[in-house]
């Protein structure tokens, strides 16, 4: 018997430890923070936009502000600024994967498995995603933003998708825009 309560109470650590690195550290008094890391981001990435690409799809866990812009380049550009709070963090990293004429555009935790952030308390990180006013294909945004403004230019060309809580987009999201 003694030897069961022990595993059993083993296996309950366990499950308390990977628990809380998968949900991530919650602080409850601002006194917890004593120990925290402030983490400047200014990250930016650039990638050729080649002609097979028919959808861009970005998300991001850690991020609550995009902006989406045109641009005469023939690049897309994604750039990460802002400040963050973090106990476990090694900064911010953007991860790009072209496959079978979608482009994934992921922001999250360098070292995290994707919707798995460790981050605190955001103090405004934001997206600035530059996309070729050439390109007239579908944008999908896969995670939920605080604010977002998309350029005219954009809205006119592009087809925008992703964002569930918006039925009719940009009609039933005037709210989201600035």
């Amino acid at each position: 018997m003694k030897k069961a309560t022990i595993i059993l109470l083993i296996i309950m650590i366990v499950s308390f430890t990977v628990a809380l690195v998968l949900v991530g550290i919650q602080i409850q008094n601002i006194d917890d923070l004593k120990d925290a890391i402030y983490i400047s981001v200014n990250e930016i990435k650039e990638i050729d936009l080649t002609e097979e690409v028919n959808r861009i799809t970005l998300d991001s866990e850690t991020v609550d502000i995009l902006n989406i812009y045109s641009t005469k380049e023939d690049k897309i550009k994604i750039e990460v600024n802002g400040e963050y709070i973090s106990i476990i963090s090694k900064g911010i990293e953007i991860y790009t994967k072209e496959k079978e004429g979608s482009l994934e555009i992921s922001v999250r935790e360098k070292g995290m498995p994707r919707y798995i952030s460790l981050t605190i308390y955001n103090q405004g990180l934001m997206i600035d995603l530059y996309i070729p006013e050439s390109y007239s294909e579908e944008l999908k945004i896969d995670a939920y933003y605080d604010d977002i403004y998309i350029d005219d230019a954009i809205l006119e060309k592009v087809k925008i998708t992703g964002l569930d809580e918006c039925e009719d987009w940009p009609d039933d999201c005037e709210d989201w825009l600035d």
